[in-house]
């Protein structure tokens, strides 16, 4: 035993190697067991960040959102947004980006509605003056129409033979109208020439006497009645009766004869 310990004396390089050798053979069993505990210990901080950010507990993702979604390693784990569009849930740049977009699409609804406008102006002063127009074009149309009826009843009480027979053939209805007219007033004048005979055969002062009474109101039927008498029986009957009634029976004669 000496010789063996005097031997271990003599050679200390000897001791050092071996106890070296003893260490190194103990490292990888220590280190390999800490990576692992290390992995799992950041797999389980991983996940439970994870598990909290993407499942939204306590608000964190949204919280959060801003600092998350621009850091593309940790993007991922957000859960969707509620509202794509909400500028809260984009990123800086999608934000201004979309700003531009939107800024860009009102200017061209605002142009588009100015050009809206003046179109509904231009439609609305055409509509206007094509109702003007067509109002012009109505009142024209009834004058018209009246002068006409009046010329061919003018004409049909002249020639009424003639007449008739050459308006047959173009409007007969027209025709039968006119006539119609004419017949009704052709009685009714010779009821007022019978009227006027009775007025004639009676005397000057009570003829005038009656048309007094009927005064003002019946103004046409005393002038229709003076119409067929004899001319110096009315101016007879007229020098009797009340000046201011005498004074609108020749007016109204003035106007018939113009007519």
């Amino acid at each position: 035993m000496a010789k063996v310990r005097n031997s271990d004396q003599k050679n200390p390089n000897k001791v050092n190697l071996q106890k070296n050798s003893s260490n190194d053979k103990k490292m990888p069993g220590i280190i390999l067991p800490l990576i692992s505990i290390l992995v799992v210990v950041l797999a389980i901080i991983g996940g439970t960040f994870y598990i909290l950010i993407h499942n939204n507990i306590n608000n964190l993702a949204e919280k959060y959102r801003s600092v998350l979604q621009d850091k593309p390693a940790l993007a991922w784990m957000l859960p969707a947004p509620l509202n794509p569009e909400d500028p809260w849930y984009m990123p800086a740049n999608e934000v201004r980006k979309k700003y531009e977009e939107l800024v860009k699409e009102n200017q061209n609804l605002k142009t588009q509605l100015e050009e809206s406008q003046k179109k509904v102006e231009e439609l609305q002063n055409y509509k206007n003056e094509a109702e003007a127009g067509m109002s012009e074009f109505e009142k024209k149309k009834a004058q018209l129409e009246k002068d006409i009826a009046d010329f061919q009843t003018k004409v049909a009480q002249e020639d009424d033979t003639g007449f008739r027979d050459f308006y047959e053939e173009i409007n007969p209805e027209k025709a039968a109208e006119l006539y119609a007219g004419i017949v009704k007033r052709q009685e009714a004048s010779k009821e007022l020439e019978k009227i006027a005979g009775i007025y004639a055969e009676m005397d000057v002062g009570s003829a005038a006497s009656i048309l007094n009474e009927m005064g003002s109101e019946k103004i046409d039927l005393i002038v229709s009645i003076l119409s067929f008498m004899d001319t110096k029986d009315a101016a007879g009957i007229i020098a009797l009766l009340d000046r201011n009634l005498a004074s609108l029976i020749t007016e109204s004669m003035y106007t018939v004869v113009q007519e």
